[in-house]
């Protein structure tokens, strides 16, 4: 038996939890019951009569010595005959009961629209071997700021446990809890004098929050209703509980600066921007600055606990972050030559920096003294080696293990590695991906990279504390946020040959063959295995606009958007989505499955993959038509190309609306849902139609669109041959009429 033989481990005593680069504990927390719950919703089963779960101090052996985490998991024979897990927190338990599952039981777990999870309870539960498996690093990270918009923005909190037993399984420890802010920021501005109309008209509508927290975007979709704000506050309290039982940190969010413009007139004297119609920003270094964030800090506190993780961004120096900006012109890499420092030793402190960073950081501090700050890098992209003693001087402001860098676009811009890897200059930091864009749709993500890049910076850094993921929307690539989930618990690249094989075991199922797992259907797997070479084939770093999708599906005809080119042969899409299509039969001869749930598909989540693909190759397909209809120069050209185009997009709006998850229903039945519950159910449909598509809402008074327009699209069925099937119709008509009238200017209307 392996449990009882851990109480006679000399181990123990001689690999006790050892202390991360991050100041913070992250050993012992959670509870073996939270994760039986968490097992039992989604196996629907009682993981208790499966399961023998444990929380323990350190595993039965000894850390690998490149280790960089004493967190672990055992996983062997329990008590009773069950399968033993024992971890030194919930996230690893839970990680290593879905490893379990995954690897002996052929099962899968993924987001409700992408799928949802593929669970087939055997009749008797293989006994495992005894395996101990480490973390790479101590922090497993998942979130970004905008993702309460593009995804989380209408979620009740049946969404958010299915959210969180998600990343339970995938071994998250830390996440951002970042909903019901508002209600605090209203507590706290009504003490420093503004009404609660004036914040209401200050604050975002329920779409729009991620930029009214912490950007200069604010009134969008306003005023909003109080019962709103009182409502999330009510779910994020519900959200942490469910966290802290699980074992998983939530970061909190803390001031950052960003005030309603009446305080301009309440507090004349304090340093803050003054220019009408934009966002009211106070130095850090003021003040009232610290006054707010103290407050804030406070209220957060008394409403919500800590964990003492908190969030913000900025300079905190009156500027907005260059949120918009790519990376510099200037040549930036490990052998830059615009480096005019040779050592991180010579570089001199900016002072100014240090003292924003640490007047910024007292605001967390002062209130809570073991206050670590996580620090979303993206406003760092641009910066050259001039700025080297500002970012020097920014996180020499913070004690050390207190500072998180979010490295967050390191599949494209790895900050980490530049000026001959400076790592932020020994602070600690996530590596982390973006991946996603506002949400698109579309297939991408270079496994290659993602099985690289991580361990490349493991040696060559001392201060990666971290992996993980920051997409700006989910519910897509489901095989690309896995095979990161799995980063963190894996000491080296994963041999890719073989990867299509365990992919298809776990989304799909498997067959038992002489004791050993193998994949349900040959189809599948030779699906995967063109999908691996080429959507997610890509050696080279991704960047802004290969991540985004300008497909002609959605495209703005004769926009500033055009569709992307191809990093890969179509052909080779039509030839996976014939595979998958393939194996649809093969997969029904070998499962029992409910077909009047599943339809003719036995499997949903085989089912996502065929529209998934296929919607991929039809919008692929339409830019040769949107081409033929920009370049059309006779009325009858532009008929036929029009007629090409409309075809393809009916046909790739049938073929969404078949899946559930890629429905436009699915999302405004979510606004409806929780508009209906607070008697503003069409105030909350219209963000809902509003985000996705012209981004800000459209009046009849409305004379102009925003540079956004389309930057949250999505392969929606509804969408696609809903909104831009007639917005392409309308564009279609004004080159006709030109025509006719030999009107030959520029074609946007």
């Amino acid at each position: 038996m392996l449990f009882p033989l851990f109480l006679l481990s000399p181990v123990l005593a001689v690999h006790a939890f050892g202390k991360s680069a991050i100041d913070y504990q992250f050993s012992g927390r959670g509870s073996p019951s939270a994760i039986h719950d968490v097992l039992s919703r989604v196996l629907d089963t009682d993981s208790r009569e499966i399961f023998d779960l444990n929380i323990t101090g350190s595993c039965s052996e000894a850390p690998p010595k490149d280790s960089r985490s004493r967190l672990c998991f055992d996983i062997g024979p329990g008590r009773e005959g069950k399968v033993g897990i024992r971890g030194t927190s919930g996230p690893e338990i839970a990680y290593g009961a879905a490893h379990y599952l995954r690897k002996y039981c052929g099962m899968g777990f993924f987001w409700n629209r992408t799928g949802g999870n593929n669970i087939l309870i055997p009749q008797q539960w293989p006994s495992p071997n005894a395996t101990t498996i480490y973390r790479a690093t101590d922090v497993s990270y998942f979130m970004n700021v905008v993702t309460f918009s593009y995804t989380f923005a209408f979620y009740d909190f049946e969404h958010w446990e299915m959210m969180l037993d998600w990343a339970a399984l995938g071994g998250v420890n830390l996440a951002l809890a970042y909903t019901g802010q508002e209600e605090v920021y209203r507590k706290v501005f009504n003490k420093f004098g503004i009404t609660n109309d004036e914040f209401a008209q200050w604050s975002n509508g329920p779409a729009y929050l991620a930029w009214s927290r912490g950007q200069s975007m604010h009134g969008i979709a306003g005023p909003v209703p109080l019962s709103f704000f009182k409502s999330q506050w009510k779910l994020n309290k519900q959200i942490l509980r469910r966290m802290r039982e699980i074992g998983m940190v939530g970061v909190l969010p803390s001031f950052q600066g960003n005030v309603p413009p009446e305080m301009r007139e309440l507090y004349p004297k304090a340093n803050m921007t003054r220019k009408k119609g934009t966002a009211a920003w106070i130095d850090g270094c003021d003040p009232l600055f610290g006054e707010i964030a103290d407050t804030f800090l406070k209220q957060v506190i008394e409403d919500f606990g800590t964990d003492h993780w908190y969030e913000a961004d900025g300079y905190f120096n009156m500027h907005d972050g260059p949120w918009y900006s790519l990376a510099s012109k200037e040549k930036r890499g490990r052998s830059a030559s615009s480096n005019p420092w040779s050592s991180p030793e010579e570089i001199p402190i900016d002072f100014d920096a240090r003292a924003h960073a640490k007047a910024a950081y007292g605001g967390m501090n002062r209130t809570d003294p073991k206050a670590v700050w996580l620090y979303q890098g993206w406003i760092w992209r641009g910066w050259g080696a001039d700025k080297l003693p500002y970012m020097k001087g920014f996180v020499s402001g913070v004690p050390e293990g207190r500072f998180v860098m979010l490295d967050m676009f390191d599949e494209s811009i790895p900050e980490w590695e530049f000026f001959n890897d400076f790592s932020y200059f020994g602070t600690p930091f996530i590596w982390s991906v973006l991946h996603n864009f506002g949400g698109n749709s579309g297939l991408w993500g270079s496994l290659p990279l993602l099985n690289s890049q991580p361990y490349d910076a493991l040696a060559n850094s001392t201060s990666v504390s971290g992996v993980g993921f920051a997409p700006e929307g989910l519910d897509q690539n489901p095989a690309y946020y896995q095979f990161a989930l799995d980063l963190s618990f894996r000491a080296s690249p994963l041999e890719l040959d073989e990867w299509p094989k365990k992919w298809v075991i776990e989304r799909y199922g498997a067959i038992m063959d002489k004791g050993k797992l193998i994949p349900i259907s040959e189809s599948a797997v030779r699906a995967w295995e063109i999908l691996r070479d080429s959507v997610y084939g890509e050696p080279q770093k991704a960047d802004f606009f290969t991540e985004k999708n300008h497909d002609a599906l959605f495209a703005f005809p004769y926009g500033p958007d055009k569709p992307q080119p191809d990093w890969y042969n179509i052909s080779r899409v039509l030839e996976a989505w014939k595979a998958l299509t393939s194996a649809s039969a093969e997969i029904s001869a070998k499962r029992d499955c409910d077909k009047a749930v599943t339809g003719h598909v036995c499997l949903k989540t085989l089912r996502y993959d065929i529209v998934n693909t296929g919607r991929e190759f039809l919008s692929k397909v339409s830019n040769r038509f949107l081409e033929q209809l920009e370049n059309a120069t006779t009325i009858g050209e532009v008929t036929e190309a029009w007629g090409s185009l409309k075809e393809i997009m009916q046909d790739a709006d049938t073929l969404l609306c078949g899946e559930e998850g890629m429905r436009f229903k699915e999302w405004l039945d979510l606004a409806e849902k929780l508009g209906n519950s607070l008697g503003m159910g069409d105030y909350m449909i219209l963000n809902a139609r509003a985000q996705p598509t012209t981004w800000l809402i459209q009046t009849e008074d409305s004379t102009r669109l925003t540079g956004l327009l389309d930057y949250a699209n999505k392969h929606w069925g509804g969408m696609v041959g809903g909104f831009y099937l007639n917005r392409t119709r309308v564009y279609f008509e004004h080159i006709v009429a030109d025509m006719k009238a030999k009107r030959f200017g520029i074609r946007v209307g």
